[in-house]
């Protein structure tokens, strides 16, 4: 290794040739210079190309992470939902009972529903329409 003693490289290989230009060789590379870099540009594409790979795994990887959260916030919050749903229907469901409770001890059930249906007695458009509650009252 006489040209690399000469060019003070301690990594020399076999063909006068640094350990960092011969893995450069390996993955394509032509030539060397002085320094023990590629010359060929090639090498430098490799480099970039593995770069860019990797920083396509890390993102990907990135994306499951957040794909896995989000279905589990989407489960979450239709658990949610449902539980809302439920309790929703028990105390409405209690308080159209006090309702008929209070209609039968004032008044004798006439014809037509027993509970009828006014402006103020309608549900919110979805259970998420908290704005809406005057139906409570």
């Amino acid at each position: 290794c006489s040209r690399c003693k000469r060019l003070r490289l301690t990594d020399c290989k076999a063909g006068d040739r640094s350990l960092s230009c011969q893995n450069c060789l390996d993955a394509g590379a032509n030539s060397c210079n002085i320094y023990g870099e590629p010359t060929s540009i090639l090498c430098g594409l490799l480099a970039e190309k593995r770069r860019l790979d990797q920083e396509k795994e890390d993102t990907l990887s990135k994306f499951q992470e957040i794909a896995a959260k989000l279905a589990r916030l989407e489960t979450q919050s239709r658990a949610l939902e449902r539980k809302a749903g439920e309790a929703f229907s028990r105390e409405y469901a209690l308080l159209r009972e006090e309702e008929a409770g209070k209609q039968a001890g004032s008044s004798a059930v006439t014809q037509g529903s027993q509970f009828p249906v006014s402006e103020g007695d309608r549900f919110p458009s979805s259970f998420g329409d908290v704005d809406n509650l005057d139906w409570l009252s």
